[in-house]
């Protein structure tokens, strides 16, 4: 398992990342994902809050790439990985329903 880098994890908490998955016939979706976060030195974990194609993807690849860039700098990661599924739960956060969910980190490719 590869370890993320303190200019992985200063870029993912400072920049908007986006979340790639496919669904069951291939086709590729990509999304904003404001909550994600550094979850410990070899994972990531956000809040799924629409519960729509994201959700259903990893419920059903458990495979996820997160990019992030930081535009001032042109330098950016792309993350790849497994879903870790025993995250894959219902928490309450602000009264509301989301979804918990950690993508385990894959050695990145800078870009």
């Amino acid at each position: 398992m590869a370890t993320l880098t303190q200019d992985m994890k200063d870029m993912i908490g400072a920049q908007l990342n986006y979340l790639a998955t496919a669904d069951e016939n291939g086709n590729p979706q990509v999304g904003p994902k404001g909550t994600m976060r550094v979850f410990d030195d070899h994972h990531l974990i956000y809040n799924e809050e629409t519960g729509k194609q994201a959700w259903h993807n990893l419920q059903y690849s458990k495979k996820a790439a997160v990019a992030t860039v930081d535009y001032k700098a042109l330098k950016g990661f792309v993350l790849k990985g497994p879903l870790n599924s025993i995250m894959m739960t219902r928490s309450l956060k602000m009264l509301r329903h989301s979804r918990r969910h950690i993508i385990c980190q894959q050695p990145s490719v800078p870009f």
